[in-house]
């Protein structure tokens, strides 16, 4: 894994707070994730832009960026625990939360098989709740030109954690942070 230059680092953690850790989400983790868990306990890396491995036709966001990695640590606001908490019935299960992006989606890595040790994508706006709660509370027409959804897909789309909302970003923790590249603006 290549080494990144990051801000914000909080006080290094150890093998027995991972172990908890693990324990609370019932699942191990990645060596190579723990690896950096050891070295960078949270923080912003320099180089926080990615590019997501596949997408849907209809999913415009093929790159995105790291706001911030979630650091082991219920002393720190941006922590794992808390993040697991959080999203423990929005995002699937076989799947944690370990970074969010600017916007508010979040980075997950795979914690069961068969998505073990990957990372992906979590988008918020096509959250299962969150579209019910847009269909319930503002009408059809805004949940479909929010979403870009029929009317059958959104009144059918559930309150239960999907897939439909998680995109591929890497095979492997390292993959990731290899693939991480600088900020480039467009012209």
């Amino acid at each position: 894994m290549r080494e990144l230059e990051m801000r914000g680092v909080k006080e290094p953690t150890n093998i027995e707070e991972i172990k908890k850790f693990e324990q609370l989400i019932n699942a191990k983790l990645p060596d190579d994730y723990i690896e950096w868990l050891l070295k960078h306990n949270g923080g912003h890396p320099d180089f926080d832009r990615y590019d997501l491995a596949e997408t849907d036709p209809d999913y415009t966001h093929v790159t995105a960026n790291i706001a911030w990695f979630c650091a082991l640590g219920k002393e720190y606001k941006v922590n794992l625990e808390y993040e697991y908490k959080v999203f423990i019935n929005r995002i699937p299960y076989e799947m944690i939360s370990i970074a969010y992006t600017s916007c508010g989606n979040q980075i997950c890595l795979g914690v069961r098989d068969p998505y073990y040790g990957k990372l992906y994508l979590w988008d918020h706006e096509m959250e299962a709740g969150a579209i019910k709660f847009v269909y319930e509370n503002f009408g059809i027409e805004i949940a479909m030109r929010n979403t870009g959804l029929t009317e059958e897909e959104v009144k059918n789309y559930g309150d239960e954690p999907t897939y439909k909302n998680i995109y591929l970003i890497a095979n492997s923790f390292t993959e990731f942070i290899n693939k991480l590249r600088p900020y480039e603006e467009t012209l």
